[in-house]
């Protein structure tokens, strides 16, 4: 083995350890502006999404309540059968649309999540899937009187949303299961279904993933996913409460 001069050795000692000193700055750094950069993108998105309801409901809401006030004029005024007939069949799909307009205004800028907290906007999301489709909803709640603020109350909320979204439309789950915990610092969520489950990497699944880790992010907290393929599909989010 070759001699070693103590000087260079010192040398080399200090540059290495001067490059594990100054590593872990960089890295809380980066951990910093991820943080950061979540949560500019969460509330861009949550601001597009009010500012395209509120688009909505103002002015298509408004036209289909007019068309339905004038339709039910016309139902009224008419003495032919056939007419009728007509009319109230045309009304009843009026109805219909109006329906639809306020479920996708709900799901942009959930009202229920803002008036009456988390476990109540959970509840009547179970309300209006098992109304609507042949899948049943479990929810599990057990906060214990905890304290959530509301942006971490919304960002479960749209979690769930994203997660329940995903079973129905590719899963093709027949049971989905909700559940919410706390624990000494933190609020645990943990969900499942039935459905077929998917491979990462299919497309379809692939950007609401990246829009759940961008929210689970904004609060420093972890998620994790697991999908068996034609099994089921497992998901598992820790939310630190300071």
């Amino acid at each position: 083995m070759k001699n070693v001069s103590p000087c260079l050795l010192e040398r080399t000692l200090q540059k290495q350890h001067s490059g594990i000193m100054y590593s872990q700055p960089d890295e809380d750094h980066q951990k910093v502006q991820d943080v950061l950069l979540a949560d500019i993108t969460i509330q861009a998105q949550e601001k597009e999404r009010n500012r395209i309801s509120m688009g909505l409901h103002d002015s298509l809401g408004q036209l289909l309540s007019a068309a339905k006030l004038v339709l039910q004029a016309c139902m009224h005024r008419t003495t032919d059968t056939d007419t009728l007939m007509f009319l109230v069949k045309a009304n009843g799909i009026l109805q219909e649309s109006t329906a639809e307009l306020r479920n996708i205004c709900q799901n942009l800028s959930p009202r229920s999540i803002h008036e009456n907290g988390l476990q109540i906007a959970l509840y009547e999301l179970k309300r209006d899937i098992e109304s609507s489709t042949e899948v049943a909803m479990k929810v599990d709640i057990n906060l214990e009187q905890q304290y959530l603020p509301k942006l971490v109350e919304l960002d479960i909320f749209r979690i769930c949303q994203e997660l329940v979204s995903n079973a129905l439309k590719h899963g093709k789950a027949s049971v989905i299961r909700v559940s919410l915990r706390s624990l000494r610092d933190a609020v645990m969520l943990k969900f499942s279904d039935n459905g077929k489950g998917f491979e990462q990497g299919e497309s379809h699944a692939g950007q609401g993933l990246k829009n759940i880790k961008i929210r689970v992010t904004s609060h420093k907290g972890s998620f994790k996913f697991k999908s068996i393929p034609f099994k089921r599909t497992e998901a598992i989010v820790l939310i630190p409460i300071k």
